[in-house]
């Protein structure tokens, strides 16, 4: 039997951001922290180790502490790349009533930030609320990587800066489950862990076609 050569589709980078603290305007926006000195530390070891990988395409959430984080990855690219924002990777159980700030601000905080394809960022720039089942961040995590998945298939490089409770989803949907979680097992993200999983075209890779090449990586932190 002629063997085939693996064909990758896509290498997928999520990556959490860097350690927050309690702002300094943490009243208007209790949800939405900034990073502490030692999260911006995080940060930008992160953006020096990722300096090497040409991303194809950057993402993140609307909050704050992910666009800084996605900041420092950025600068450090070889070449200028917009940084999508796209609420549908938001912090799992954001309260109703939390607003987050706007484009204008987050473009503050990166000068490439603008809205994802087919996103329209409104008076809230967040998704979901207090009130969500895991049945409810499976589903909207999944639209999310479904349409990554979709978009890019060429061996396109991406990353996504997002948050500990939406990655844990995230994991678990591209490890099959995708209408609710394992009961009993729980993974604790690092602050800029990276975890890369790599999508095969199917039936090229011995493996199976969707495969996890780390997980909850600090190397860049020296654990």
């Amino acid at each position: 039997m002629e063997q085939t050569n693996p064909v990758t589709e896509l290498e997928l980078y999520l990556i959490r951001h860097g350690l927050t603290g309690q702002s300094d305007d943490a009243d208007l926006f209790p949800e939405d922290p900034l990073l502490t000195p030692e999260g911006v530390i995080q940060a930008r070891k992160l953006g020096e180790r990722l300096s090497e990988v040409d991303f194809d395409a950057v993402y993140s959430s609307c909050m704050r502490r992910t666009v800084q984080t996605a900041n420092e990855i950025m600068i450090r690219q070889k070449r200028e790349k917009p940084l999508y924002l796209d609420p549908v990777f938001s912090e799992t159980r954001i309260s109703e009533s939390a607003k987050g700030t706007s484009l204008e601000y987050l473009k503050g905080l990166c000068r490439f930030a603008e809205p994802a394809d087919g996103v329209t960022l409104g008076d809230r720039v967040f998704e979901g609320n207090e009130n969500d089942t895991d049945a409810d961040i499976q589903k909207r995590i999944g639209r999310g990587l479904e349409t990554l998945i979709g978009r890019y298939t060429n061996g396109e490089k991406v990353a996504v800066v997002m948050h500990a409770g939406i990655m844990t989803h995230a994991a678990f949907y591209l490890m099959g489950f995708k209408e609710k979680l394992p009961e009993d097992v729980d993974i604790s993200f690092r602050n800029t862990c990276i975890t890369k999983i790599v999508f095969f075209k199917k039936g090229t890779n011995p493996y199976g076609s969707v495969v996890f090449q780390n997980m909850n990586d600090t190397a860049h932190l020296g654990f």
